[in-house]
């Protein structure tokens, strides 16, 4: 890490993650948002949430 130098970094749980991924309530919102951020962190359960979410709906991945 640099010294002197902010990173700031956005954590979402697996519904954030869903906003980002499929058009939803407030997606518009947080894509803007994840834009203005270093990285998008996520808890290692995040993407067997998220492929069961997928999985278990008939939406379309943006």
């Amino acid at each position: 890490m640099r010294v002197g130098v902010e990173l700031v970094i956005l954590f979402c749980h697996t519904s954030d993650l869903m906003k980002l991924l499929v058009d939803e309530a407030q997606s518009e919102q947080l894509r803007q948002i994840s834009t203005t951020v270093d990285a998008i962190a996520v808890c290692g359960i995040t993407e067997a949430e998220a492929m069961a979410t997928i999985d278990g709906n008939s939406w379309a991945i943006c």
